[in-house]
């Protein structure tokens, strides 16, 4: 950093340090940018990719997965994570276990058809709305108790306990708060048809 460089090639640097010193990073990285520099930004911070680039890469094990605006690419950063985090599908008797790696590769594209989402599609979200005091709504005062009502289906019953959550961010991508039911210690017994699941904050 204490050099003029042709390309600053800047691996997870805001991984370390405290808020100040981040700050501090951040502020050399915009002047340096400002100034014409070819920056190189490895980073598994999305908000921090959204700030400092004009183009992403989505890198995994080698492979590209995705190249273009950070705007385009981070949803399928989100999608890749959410993919690893889906519990294993217990098959009939009978049935071959889909070969791992394929699945792996399969993985990033895991967006159902006709569906604006990811996962097995076992249970889906049919609608999501707010409401305030005043019923439904997408305008609120701080201080407003806020519901958030998700619609969910399923097109034949799951009974296994099942996972809503949902995420605030910034128009940066910087996620300010995320929650789930699991984080919250409420259990959702499955879905037999349609199910509303609320948060309300």
């Amino acid at each position: 950093a204490h050099v003029t460089p042709d390309i600053l090639l800047l691996d997870e640097v805001l991984a370390v340090g405290d808020e100040r010193f981040q700050a501090k990073c951040m502020d050399h990285i915009q002047s340096f940018a400002d100034a014409g520099g070819t920056i190189v930004f490895v980073s598994h911070d999305a908000g921090s990719v959204m700030k400092v680039c004009n183009r992403a890469i989505l890198l995994d094990d080698g492979l590209m997965l995705a190249d273009g605006d950070p705007a385009d690419v981070m949803p399928a950063y989100h999608r890749l994570l959410a993919a690893r985090d889906l519990p294993p599908v217990e098959l009939p008797p009978g049935e071959e276990t889909p070969d791992a790696g394929a699945a792996d590769e399969a993985m990033p594209a895991a967006a159902l058809d006709g569906v604006n989402g990811w996962g097995d599609a076992r249970v889906v979200i049919r609608r999501a709305w707010l409401s305030g005091p005043d019923g439904e709504d997408h305008r609120f005062v701080s201080g407003d108790r806020v519901t958030l009502h998700l619609a969910l289906e399923a097109a034949e019953p799951v009974e296994h306990d099942i996972v809503a959550g949902f995420r605030m961010h910034l128009d940066d991508a910087t996620v300010i708060f995320e929650t789930d039911t699991a984080a919250e210690g409420v259990m959702v017994n499955g879905v037999d048809g349609t199910r509303e699941v609320t948060f309300t904050i």
